[in-house]
C-alpha cells in the first residue's frame, strides 16, 4: 500500500505545513503507514484512517471556514456500517463516550482505499455543519460543495499516485441530484464559497438573496435560486 502512504504523507506536508510539530507528525505517519493493508476495515488500519480524518477536516476548514460545532462534538474515527449509504450520523452514548458526537459512517460501497479517500472528503464537508437530513432541510449548495471538495481532493492527492478514477462518483450519473448541484456549485471559486458559508454560517442554510449577491459574477440568478432550494435526497 505504498501509494496510500505517499498520499497520507503529502496530505500532512501540505495541510499541516505551518504547524510547529510538522516534522514529528510526518515521522509518526511515516511509521504508522508501514502497517496498513488492503482490507480497509482491518483493525490495523484504524489509526491511520483516524489521522486521515483529522487531516481532511483541517483541509475543509482551511478552504471553507471552521466547523460550526465544537471540536468535542465530533468523533474523528469513522465507523464502517453494513448498509449501502455513507453519511454523517451520531454516536451512541456509552460509558467511555457519554456524550453523543457527530461521526462519519461508511457504507458497504467503501471497499477500497481510493473510495475511502473520496467518500471521506465528501462526508467531511458535512462535518462543517452537520445535521439530521431526515428531519431538516439542506440547501442544494451543501451537496454541491461536498462533491466539489471530494473531486478536487481526489484530483490533487489520489489520482497522482494511482493514475485512475475507479471510485463511485456522482459525476458518473449526470441526471442525479448530486451532479446537478455540483454543476452549478463548481462555477464558484473556493474563496467565494468561503464567504457564502461565512454569511450563512453553514452551506445548508444558504438563501437565494445573499447567495446571488456574493456569487453573481459566477452563476446566474436562476442557478442561485436552484442552489438555495432544499436538496432532495430521494431523487435519483
Amino acid at each position: 500500500m505504498e501509494w496510500v502512504k505517499r498520499t497520507v504523507l503529502k496530505m500532512a506536508a501540505d495541510i499541516m505545513a505551518h504547524d510547529d510539530n510538522l516534522e514529528d507528525i510526518i515521522k509518526n505517519l511515516d511509521n504508522e503507514t508501514n502497517e496498513i493493508n488492503i482490507n480497509i476495515r482491518a483493525p490495523e488500519n484504524r489509526y491511520v484512517i483516524h489521522c486521515i480524518s483529522v487531516l481532511m477536516l483541517n483541509l475543509a476548514e482551511q478552504k471553507y471556514g471552521e466547523t460550526s460545532v465544537g471540536p468535542d462534538d465530533i468523533y474523528m474515527s469513522p465507523e464502517f456500517l453494513d448498509i449501502p449509504r455513507s453519511y454523517v450520523g451520531r454516536t451512541q452514548k456509552t460509558k467511555t463516550i457519554p456524550q453523543e458526537k457527530h461521526i462519519i459512517c461508511f457504507g458497504t460501497q467503501v471497499i477500497t482505499w481510493e473510495q475511502l479517500f473520496y467518500e471521506l472528503a465528501h462526508e467531511t464537508l458535512h462535518l462543517l455543519g452537520p445535521t439530521d437530513t431526515n428531519k431538516n432541510t439542506v440547501a442544494r449548495i451543501e451537496e454541491g460543495v461536498a462533491v466539489k471538495f471530494a473531486e478536487e481532493f481526489y484530483k490533487d492527492y489520489v489520482y497522482p499516485s494511482i493514475k485512475r478514477y475507479t471510485y463511485i462518483s456522482p459525476l458518473s450519473a449526470p441526471l442525479s441530484a448530486y451532479y446537478k448541484a455540483y454543476e452549478a456549485t463548481s462555477k464558484i471559486p473556493d474563496d467565494v464559497l468561503k464567504s457564502i458559508r461565512s454569511n450563512f454560517i453553514n452551506f445548508k442554510d444558504t438563501k437565494k438573496e445573499g447567495l446571488y449577491e456574493l456569487a453573481k459574477s459566477f452563476i446566474s440568478e436562476k442557478e442561485a435560486e436552484y442552489l438555495s432550494l432544499p436538496f432532495d435526497y430521494k431523487a435519483p
